[in-house]
């Protein structure tokens, strides 16, 4: 199947949305975020703190999800449904998993109680995510004030 402009603009958006979740939750959640950055070949989050709390834990590990919570909340949002819109998200978040399970190790965290957190926090912060997420899909990055 060929790609689109369309398709690529959905990606690039699903990608924007992505990488807010995890830069508006590690903010609020008192980390430092740097910057953020979008383009049709890589998306990440630049942060000052590149590991949890090891008294608490969770605010990170949430942090961590909190990408996956935000891109399947974007496809819902468009239209796919609930258990789709689940699974695309999760088709794009290998690294976050890795990342999870890396950190969580001994925390007694699930990665399905950080996830569940994660999309309670995404719903509750949705403005904000969206605003991040727009204007990083129109410039390619944002700064960590802009966050």
């Amino acid at each position: 199947m060929a790609r689109t402009d369309e398709t690529v603009d959905l990606e690039l958006l699903a990608a924007a949305y992505h990488e807010a979740g995890h830069a508006v939750l590690h903010k609020l959640s008192g980390g430092t975020v740097q910057h953020v950055k979008v383009t049709s070949s890589r998306a990440y989050t630049r942060t000052a703190e590149d590991r949890p709390d090891a008294d608490n834990p969770l605010p990170y590990l949430v942090m961590v999800m909190a990408g996956h919570a935000a891109e399947a909340r974007f496809y819902q949002r468009n239209g796919v449904g609930s258990w789709k819109a689940d699974s695309m998200a999760a088709a794009q978040a290998g690294g976050d998993r890795a990342n999870f399970r890396r950190h969580a190790s001994g925390t007694g965290i699930s990665q399905s109680k950080a996830l569940s957190e994660a999309k309670k926090q995404v719903r509750r912060h949705w403005g904000r995510i969206e605003r991040v997420a727009q204007a990083l899909a129109t410039t390619g990055r944002v700064s960590g004030s802009q966050v």
